[in-house]
């Protein structure tokens, strides 16, 4: 493949990043030129781009939600793992399994909405520790179990500041 190609392969994948990511994320996109992301058309990119800005809109958490390119065989799914707030901005994790024929990648991002605009984010969500993960599931428990609905929950774990 030429220099040319590969320009034309980076530039798709920045234009399939770009309404993920800020500037900085969108052009350091150089570790992805063997990625699935690489083989994306620009039309595909495009759909693609319009199919998760949509979902991350409109899918409930849970509910994986299929996408299928209309130019070749590249498909995808997208599962909205939780959505919260972070910094007051509402954020959704979400997890990609994108596919052709040859190829099978998952990814994961936390992807918030910054007025109006989808943006993949560092959120502390990205830092728990198994011991993080199990205080928050536990008061998760004790909040269904015992809370009122509408109550606040809060949760700290001393040794790692979350």
């Amino acid at each position: 493949m030429g220099y040319g190609n590969v320009a034309i392969k980076l530039l798709t994948i920045y234009l399939f990043t770009s309404f993920l990511a800020d500037a900085a994320f969108a052009l350091n996109v150089n570790f992805l030129k063997d990625s699935i992301l690489a083989e994306f058309s620009e039309e595909e990119a495009v759909e693609f781009k319009q199919f998760v800005a949509n979902t991350l809109d409109d899918v409930k958490d849970l509910k994986p939600v299929v996408w299928k390119s209309s130019t070749s065989d590249m498909a995808g799914k997208l599962l909205i793992m939780s959505t919260y707030s972070s910094e007051g901005v509402s954020c959704r994790r979400s997890r990609f399994i994108i596919k052709n024929a040859q190829k099978k990648e998952p990814f994961q991002f936390e992807i918030c909405k910054r007025e109006g605009r989808w943006a993949i984010e560092a959120t502390p969500i990205q830092s728990f520790t198994d011991e993080d993960w199990k205080i928050f599931e536990k008061s998760i428990e004790v909040s269904l179990n015992n809370g009122v609905n509408g109550e606040e929950l809060s949760w700290s774990n001393p040794k790692t500041g979350n």
